[in-house]
This record gives C-alpha cells, sequence and structure tokens, in this order.
C-alpha cells in the first residue's frame, strides 16, 4: 500500500499575495508610524537642551588641577598663600553661620581676604599667582572630600561657606546629599575661590572651556534660586551666557521651555516661533513645532478659542 505524502496546504484569499512578505509590512508599519511621528502635535517641553562638552578635554583640565594640588602638598606653601588660605577659612565660616545672607562682620571678612590676596600678588607676581594656583588646588580637593564625607567636617563649611545651606541651593541637595558629581562640586567650588579672592578675571584663574559649560551643565539642570520664579530667572540669566559663548546653541528653543514652565505660554510661542525662524530644520524643529501648538493651546489665544466654542455650545 502507496502512502501519499500530503500535500502543502494552499494559502487563500489576500494572505497569499503576503508570503514571504513580514518584513516588507513591518517596514510599511515603520514607514507609516515614521510619518506620524513627523506630524506637529501638542507636546510640552520637558527637558532642556543641554551643551556639548568634550570629555576628553575636561578630563585633561582636572589631570593639572590634581597636578597643582599634588605640588601644593609636596612642596608647601609659602606664608603668604597659606595666610589667604586662613582668611578664606574664615570668611566660610562667617558665610556658613549667616547662610550666605548678609550679616554683620561678613564684608570685613571678605575685605579681609581680598586685601591678602592682593597684597601677595602686588609683591610676588606670578610667583604669588602660581602659588594661589596650588591653594586652590589643593582647598578644592579638601572641599570635596568633606562634601562626600571622607574629610573632616570642618572643611566643608571653611571652605565652601554656606555651600550646603543657603536657600538659595536647595536644588542642588536631595535627603541632604549634593546631587552633582565631584567634578561638579569642584567647579562650584572654584567659581566661588574665584569670586570671594577677586580673580574672577585673572586669566590663570579662569574656568577652562569645557570646565565652564559643564558648570553651566550642571546650573540648567540644579538652577538657584529660592522658588521656582527665582530659579527659572536663573536659568534663563545661564541661558543667556550659554548663547554668547556658543551661537549654535538653540538658545531660543531652551527659553520657551523655561517661559512654558513658568506659565508664560505666549512668550513661550514666540520663542519657539523664534527658532523656528532660525532652524525651520534641524534636530530641534519638530520639538520646537511640537511645543509651539501646546504653548498657543495653552496661551491667551487658545484660551479665548477654548472659551468661544464654550459659548457656542450653550
Amino acid at each position: 500500500m502507496s502512502v501519499e505524502s500530503p500535500k502543502p496546504k494552499t494559502k487563500q484569499g489576500l494572505s497569499r499575495h503576503f508570503e514571504g512578505w513580514q518584513i516588507g509590512a513591518i517596514l510599511i508599519g515603520i514607514g507609516v508610524l515614521s510619518g506620524l511621528l513627523a506630524i506637529p502635535r501638542a507636546v510640552a517641553p520637558e527637558q532642556l537642551p543641554l551643551p556639548h562638552i568634550s570629555e576628553s578635554d575636561l578630563r585633561d583640565d582636572l589631570r593639572e588641577h590634581h597636578a597643582l594640588a599634588a605640588a601644593a602638598r609636596q612642596q608647601g606653601l609659602s606664608f603668604e598663600a597659606r595666610t589667604v588660605g586662613e582668611y578664606l577659612r574664615k570668611l566660610g565660616n562667617a558665610e556658613h553661620k549667616s547662610r550666605g545672607l548678609p550679616a554683620a562682620g561678613l564684608a570685613d571678612r571678605l575685605n579681609d581676604l581680598r586685601s591678602s590676596v592682593a597684597g601677595f600678588r602686588r609683591a610676588r607676581g606670578q610667583t604669588a599667582d602660581r602659588e594661589l594656583s596650588r591653594l586652590r588646588a589643593v582647598q578644592g580637593e579638601l572641599f570635596v572630600l568633606a562634601l562626600r564625607g571622607r574629610g573632616p567636617a570642618p572643611d566643608l563649611t571653611e571652605l565652601g561657606g554656606a555651600f550646603d545651606n543657603a536657600p538659595g541651593h536647595a536644588s542642588w541637595f536631595d535627603a541632604e546629599r549634593f546631587v552633582g558629581d565631584d567634578v561638579e562640586a569642584l567647579l562650584l567650588f572654584k567659581v566661588r575661590w574665584n569670586h570671594v579672592t577677586q580673580l574672577d578675571d585673572a586669566p590663570d584663574f579662569a574656568l577652562r572651556p569645557n570646565e565652564w559649560l559643564a558648570l553651566v551643565r550642571f546650573l540648567l539642570q540644579h538652577p538657584e534660586g529660592n522658588d521656582v520664579g527665582a530659579q527659572a530667572h536663573s536659568q534663563l540669566a545661564t541661558l543667556d551666557a550659554l548663547g554668547k559663548r556658543q551661537p549654535e546653541y538653540p538658545l531660543a528653543f531652551a527659553q520657551g521651555t523655561v517661559f512654558y514652565r513658568q506659565g508664560a505660554y505666549d512668550v513661550a510661542a514666540l520663542a519657539f516661533e523664534q527658532h523656528l525662524e532660525a532652524h525651520p530644520s534641524g534636530p530641534w524643529s519638530l520639538r520646537a513645532r511640537n511645543h509651539l501648538l501646546a504653548a498657543r493651546e495653552r496661551g491667551s489665544s487658545g484660551q479665548a478659542a477654548l472659551a468661544t466654542d464654550a459659548l457656542t455650545q450653550r
């Protein structure tokens, strides 16, 4: 008795035309989805564009910083440099006690420090700057260690001042722990150190470009301020500075995001329009269109349209 092999079943209807084309169907679906994603829709902005940073250059800057700190430890510091360091610690204690707010005696501590720095630089010139750079480096390392709980607690207040208790620094901490990394903590320290010593404009003490961008990135994500309004003002000021240094940064887009979060929807719409006029295509264009629609819907024109619709339905 012969046994016939079962005949393969033949696909019936439309399904036979798609045999072997499942991948094609998937690709068609992806194409349709991509087309839908390109259609503007009202979406509220969530995140600010962050500046691009060369991590390798930043690591090079940090190696130089650590080399200066090592030199300070190995070779020591002059009496004049140590005196500057002591004045800075006295100022830090006074600032911490006042939580960074104006207080009696605070101006005197600041003047003592700045007079000491100015006198040292007049007397020793570039030698003073070299020693002051080493002083800042070693104090910066001590500050970061104290901030992380790996160094003497007094170093945090003496070297950081009101870093951990100023009302405007609330966004920097979560459950009393600093939210940034060690690099960001060090950069915040260096900026304050430069300011209180009046060395902001001295070339040897200025932040390197990638250090500055890393600091800006942190301040955009964790703005200073006692409340959301003050934090928004801080973000806008930071964005303005960033836009001047990086003309390619999507400044208007970022400003629109901040204004939208503050409920200034009409102003946000103008900012997104400005971005689209300058950049009709590009990595942020679709998002700008989405956010523009959302701002218009929630702005005065959108509210007026909603009110008109409500009246006509009565």
